[in-house]
């Protein structure tokens, strides 16, 4: 057989694996798969995202060019899995089963080996999609099997239609995957955890940490009331209610959280910290952001299934500030690569703000263990971990 023959081989040997994605939103889900794709390694990727208005990719313009994209079935719109009312149940019915159905009489279903759902909401369509069918259905699980995090009708179609169809789960963290196999009982699919992939982050530890220059503490989350953004302010006006330190929010106003955003500012000039606070909306190269600062907290206020930002943080070898519980609370150890504060507790996070401020060596210490966390991997190591996966489903 002539190499180009060999290549030919190798190709139609390759998985296809058909991503579904609900939004295109810059998401952490969205900016994950994105990344994921674009380094797709033993596997042949297609996308397949719903309408949007306008014809939007969003963030989806990140796909490299040779990597196939298909948009199709009805916009799916935000926050309709959390209502309660007869009317937003009947809305969140009518979207299911019109993606499901669009997904099943796509072409790129029909040819693809593996369905791989990276959302909760694309997990449901995609089981229905897929009952009948030899597909093998993967579900990854970057939010927590809860109340809390699907709402109480997302919860109850996750559990008895998507967990039920699933033939693999790719869990973010231990966390995570750990909610999803309490609820599926005495069933045993194959499940592993892999982190989400972070992007290109770059190190850039200062070689001495100045005694005197005020902290500069920066958060990378989207503008959302469980992310912790207040917490923060209140914690940062306790720990320097005078002084000179900054503070930075990287992130943009995703599924309809202006008000909240608004809410910020004005918390904000209440506390006479306006000309310390600063409001940074969506950032593009995080990677260039996060080494401007010192410190840099994760402060959400229901567990985070993993904290891609705290990945970041770690790989940018910045000391961080943690809540002590979910998915960064696998990654940080407290006082040895970063600090942990009890969840919700604004004294406890500003005692730990305090203590960076006013111990230099502690704060170089904990950045320089940052870069050195175990079980950190680059994109390109995440997408192969993937592959391995892809490829098992078939066997």
């Amino acid at each position: 057989m002539d190499e180009l023959s060999m290549a030919r081989a190798e190709v139609r040997s390759l998985p296809k694996v058909l991503h579904l994605d609900h939004s295109v939103e810059a998401g952490g889900a969205e900016l994950a798969l994105v990344r994921l794709v674009n380094e797709a390694d033993g596997w042949d990727p297609i996308v397949l995202l719903p309408q949007q208005p306008g014809d939007s990719v969003g963030v989806f313009n990140g796909l490299h060019d040779d990597i196939a994209m298909e948009k199709l079935g009805p916009t799916q719109r935000p926050g309709v899995s959390a209502k309660t009312a007869l009317r937003g149940l009947l809305d969140f019915s009518g979207q299911i089963l019109g993606q499901a159905l669009a997904v099943r009489r796509s072409q790129a279903f029909k040819s693809a080996d593996v369905i791989h759902a990276n959302t909760s909401r694309s997990s449901l369509y995609g089981a229905i999609a897929c009952l009948g069918s030899n597909k093998k259905l993967v579900l990854h699980l970057r939010d927590h099997v809860s109340k809390e995090s699907l709402g109480r009708v997302g919860l109850l179609a996750f559990r008895h239609v998507a967990l039920r169809r699933a033939d693999g789960l790719i869990g973010n963290s231990k966390s995570t995957l750990a909610t999803a196999t309490h609820a599926l009982g005495r069933r045993q699919i194959r499940s592993t955890v892999i982190p989400s992939s972070i992007g290109k982050v770059r190190v850039d530890i200062s070689p001495e940490v100045s005694e005197v220059n005020p902290l500069r503490i920066g958060m990378v989350a989207r503008i959302d009331p469980w992310k912790g953004q207040s917490l923060l302010i209140q914690a940062f006006a306790l720990a320097f209610p005078k002084g000179n330190e900054q503070l930075f929010f990287a992130g943009g106003c995703l599924f309809g959280h202006e008000d909240y955003l608004a809410a910020l500012k004005s918390e904000v000039i209440s506390l006479g910290l306006q000309e310390r606070v600063h409001f940074l909306g969506h950032v593009d190269e995080i990677s260039a952001l996060i080494p401007r600062w010192d410190v840099c907290v994760q402060a959400s206020t229901r567990p985070e299934p993993l904290g891609q930002n705290v990945l970041q943080y770690l790989a940018a070898g910045r000391a961080v500030i943690a809540s002590n519980e979910g998915g960064p609370a696998e990654w940080v150890r407290n006082s040895e690569n970063g600090l942990l504060f009890e969840p919700r507790n604004q004294h406890s996070l500003a005692g730990a703000l305090q203590m960076l401020a006013s111990d230099r060596g502690l704060l170089r210490r904990l950045q320089q263990a940052a870069v050195a966390t175990p079980g950190l991997m680059s994109d390109s190591e995440i997408s192969t971990a993937h592959g391995v996966i892809f490829a098992e489903m078939l066997r």
